[in-house]
């Protein structure tokens, strides 16, 4: 019976090999993906991937992307970012991750794994903080692009980087924008008033890290302009001017506003000098100026004068950088000069120089002072002019501050500010975390503002070479209203 069983079987396997034809199995329609397996997008800006799909039939597609989980491809999360070929989605944290494609023509099925870099997008530039009608605010961006991204044609104007990179972000009343140069720890903060805040970013994201309620801790006060840098082993921090006139310090280690409870003299603003290596900071009133070190330094004008403004030198090695200009309460023509060093009290020179104007001085307490190691001047502001004034005289002999119609001037004679725009801030290019770099410090920022200037956004920035005050960028009617303008250095 064995036996039988086995031939018999043994004719089946004959008859299946010999006896009936083959099947016709359809063959199913491919799918290949042709694309390079490293990607780049830059953080905030739309990514669209253009790559090659080859097959007969319609393709679905479906992107998800997500962190590495020990090793490529695998994934620790995953997020579905888009159903269309060309992906359209912006990102907006900096990293590397998996980006994986699902592609189905209805026939057949394949995932394509990449690896996936999204760079941060806001590496090099000017931040321009800003303010609407309705006192929302805002930070525009312009993007200094490499060859290739200007090759490219790659985003390079923002008029709310805020908006994209933190879209739940409130930001009411803006006061001022700060970004740190401590090498160990790095920061971004922007103040605000009503209700007076102090947020937090990271500085190479721009994503929001903390924020401090200010008037909560300490009702009445509100951060109107940070001042100065100081770091130690187990300190780092900036100063505040507040409004209630106390000055305050940000604590960047611990994130915390405090009281500085020895620097008493009541001060309304602040100025921030650079001697090349370090920010000084000097919070003033129109009778006393503060030096807010860890040993605090007070300087006390005279009853019979009052403290106008002040510029710190860069273009020399002398101890006594600070100039200081004071104004005679009696006679409003009758001008003073004073220098001293960051240390102040008995450094300030009390003798000094004097000079009467002879005409309408163009300048007062509101001029922005903007000092350069181009040259020897304070460049600065006045009825939406700009002019400059020497600084490096330490005699004070014939000093004397520039008048109404002593403004700076472009090659071809006109006025360096366009008729009808508002000066509203000034700064310049120094990298204060890389002093090697600072290439550019030849150059100054004006944010304007044109309330009658077409179109909603009349905010504008024009950036000038002080070598010869000529107009190298200009991006008109860009932004809202500025209240702050600074260069975004690598971090």
């Amino acid at each position: 019976l064995q036996l039988l069983i086995l031939a018999a079987l043994a004719v089946s396997v004959v008859s299946c090999n010999y006896g009936i034809p083959d099947t016709d199995y359809k063959t199913l329609a491919p799918i290949e993906i042709v694309a390079d397996n490293n990607v780049y997008a830059k953080q905030g800006v739309e990514f669209v991937f253009d790559y090659e799909v080859k097959s007969d039939r319609e393709v679905s597609y479906e992107w998800c992307y997500g962190a590495i989980n020990g090793s490529f491809p695998q994934m620790r999360d995953s997020m579905v970012i888009s159903h269309t070929k060309e992906i359209n989605h912006t990102f907006l944290v900096p990293g590397n991750y998996v980006l994986r494609l699902k592609a189905d023509n209805g026939e057949s099925c394949i995932f394509k794994y990449f690896n996936f870099t999204v760079q941060a997008g806001f590496d090099r530039g000017i931040m321009v903080l800003c303010e609407n009608e309705q006192g929302e605010g805002s930070l525009g961006f312009i993007k200094y692009r490499t060859p290739q991204e200007i090759a490219d044609g790659e985003q390079y104007i923002w008029d709310d980087i805020l908006e994209t990179l933190n879209p739940d972000m409130d930001l009411k009343n803006p006061t001022d924008i700060y970004l740190t140069s401590y090498k160990d720890t790095k920061s971004l903060i922007i103040g605000s008033k009503n209700p007076a805040r102090v947020y937090k970013f990271n500085p190479a994201t721009v994503e929001l890290e903390s924020v401090q309620k200010m008037d909560e801790e300490y009702p009445g006060s509100e951060p109107l302009q940070f001042i100065g840098e100081y770091s130690a082993s187990a300190d780092y921090y900036c100063f505040i001017a507040s409004s209630d006139t106390y000055v305050y310090r940000y604590d960047f280690y611990a994130d915390l506003v405090g009281l500085r409870s020895n620097s008493m003299a009541p001060v309304t603003k602040g100025y921030q000098g650079y001697d090349g290596s370090a920010k000084k900071p000097f919070l003033y009133s129109d009778t006393h100026i503060l030096y807010p070190a860890s040993s605090a330094k007070e300087y006390a004008a005279p009853d019979t004068l009052k403290i106008v403004n002040m510029a710190y030198m860069r273009t020399t090695s002398a101890t006594k950088k600070l100039n200081i200009i004071l104004q005679s309460r009696k006679e409003p023509s009758h001008y003073y000069t004073r220098n001293g060093t960051t240390s102040l009290g008995s450094s300030v020179n009390n003798t000094g120089g004097s000079f009467w104007a002879k005409g309408e001085v163009a300048l007062d307490e509101n001029s922005i002072m903007v000092t350069t190691a181009a040259n020897q001047y304070a460049y600065y502001n006045f009825n939406d002019k700009i002019y400059r004034w020497d600084v490096t005289n330490l005699s004070n002999v014939n000093v004397t501050i520039p008048l109404v119609g002593d403004y700076q001037k472009m090659p071809d004679g006109s006025s360096m500010i366009p008729e009808g725009e508002q000066i509203c801030a000034m700064n310049n290019f120094v990298n204060f975390a890389d002093v090697s770099q600072n290439v550019d410090d030849t150059k100054l920022i004006v944010a304007t503002y044109n309330p009658n200037r077409p179109g909603d956004k009349k905010g504008s920035v024009y950036v000038f070479d002080l070598t010869n005050n000529s107009l190298i960028e200009k991006y008109e009617g860009c932004f809202d209203k500025p209240v702050k303008v600074c260069y975004k250095f690598p971090i």
